[in-house]
């Protein structure tokens, strides 16, 4: 599950600036669960991993993020981007949520609104691959054509 690879340092590193009380171990267990089910292709699990630490955490950004991606990794396209976009309302800046929400669209072939997400993630700090920007960038012209 390519889709992961990056969940899984992503969560690390959240983890790690957290700290310990701010993130209590059993939040951190189920996010553990959660990416391994990710990983293992078991998302209905990881869904159920990431809702329960969000009822322990209900206002984690991040984990509204974990949850998306698990729902975008099983074609659920609508309702990752629902999760999104309550992660953007919790934390407005997090470019990551940004770049989550440009790879929906770009499944969807909504190219225009993938561009308009990946240039959020940019002006959010996020690191976005530039060729993927060139991709959609092209694919963009092309659908206006």
């Amino acid at each position: 599950m390519k889709r992961f690879a990056l969940v899984a340092a992503a969560a690390v590193l959240v983890l790690t600036l957290a700290g310990g009380a701010a993130f209590s171990q059993d939040v951190k267990a189920l996010v553990d669960q959660g990416l391994v089910n990710c990983e293992k292709g078991r998302f209905d699990q990881a869904i159920d991993n990431f809702t329960q630490a969000l009822k322990a955490k209900p206002n984690d950004a991040s984990l509204y993020n974990y949850r998306g991606r698990a729902k975008y990794a099983k074609g659920m396209n609508t309702q990752a981007l629902a999760d999104y976009e309550q992660a953007l309302k919790i934390d407005p800046n997090f470019g990551w949520a940004y770049n989550n929400r440009a790879l929906v669209y770009f499944t969807l072939e909504d190219f225009q609104k993938s561009l308009e997400e990946l240039r959020l993630a940019q002006k959010a700090g996020y690191k976005v691959d530039p060729e993927f920007v060139k991709m959609v960038e092209r694919r963009a012209y092309s659908k206006r054509k």
